[in-house]
Formats: structure tokens, C-alpha cells, sequence
């Protein structure tokens, strides 16, 4: 029996349209630089809207804007910058497994 990417999922997604900056490592076959939103995200992984193939296997890096509900030096948002892997691709955007080096941790 095959396993869902549902079950091999590490981290709970949270839904959240959030702008991210995606960009397509260089020796890629498509060279992609853009601003895009995320609908959800998690803390080894994003979902980013797109409507550009972009091939299972890619390395990409994401920046982030996460927003704060309080401000924390000055700002309620920060900048996250990542790399990691497109696992999934479909019509409307593609998954990508952040680098294990680069997991987002937080609490609530």
C-alpha cells in the first residue's frame, strides 16, 4: 500500500496567505525569481501558489514574511529566508520540504 504525502507529513500545516519571495536554484531548468503567496505552511514545509512548472526535485530558497501578533522590535512581522525541495507540484503551486537544517520552530 502506497502512503498519502498526507501521511508523511513531519509538522501540522497551518493555513496562511502569506507573501513569499521563490527562488529556483540556478541550474535549474526553469529559472524562476518571483513574489507569491503561501496558503498554508508548517515548520519543515510550504505550500506556494504558482502557476509555473516547477519540477519534483527542485531546490529552491523562500523568504517569508511571518507575521507576529505583537510587535517584537519594532515589527510584527519577520523575515525568514530557507531552501529546501519541491515534493509535490499541481496546477495551481507547488510543495516544498524546507532542509532539515532549515525547520522553522515556534509555540504557540
Amino acid at each position: 500500500m502506497e502512503i498519502s504525502w498526507h501521511e508523511k507529513r513531519r509538522d501540522e500545516r497551518v493555513p496562511m496567505q502569506i507573501p513569499a519571495f521563490l527562488s529556483v536554484d540556478k541550474t535549474a531548468i526553469h529559472s524562476l525569481s518571483a513574489m507569491l503567496l503561501t496558503t498554508n505552511i508548517s515548520g519543515g514545509g510550504a505550500y506556494v501558489v504558482t502557476s509555473v512548472d516547477v519540477p519534483v526535485g527542485t531546490k529552491v530558497d523562500l523568504s517569508i514574511n511571518l507575521p507576529f501578533k505583537r510587535k517584537i522590535f519594532g515589527t510584527d512581522k519577520i523575515l525568514v529566508s530557507v531552501y529546501g525541495t519541491v515534493v509535490r507540484n499541481t496546477p495551481h503551486g507547488v510543495a516544498i520540504s524546507f532542509a532539515d537544517d532549515c525547520r522553522i520552530n515556534y509555540s504557540v
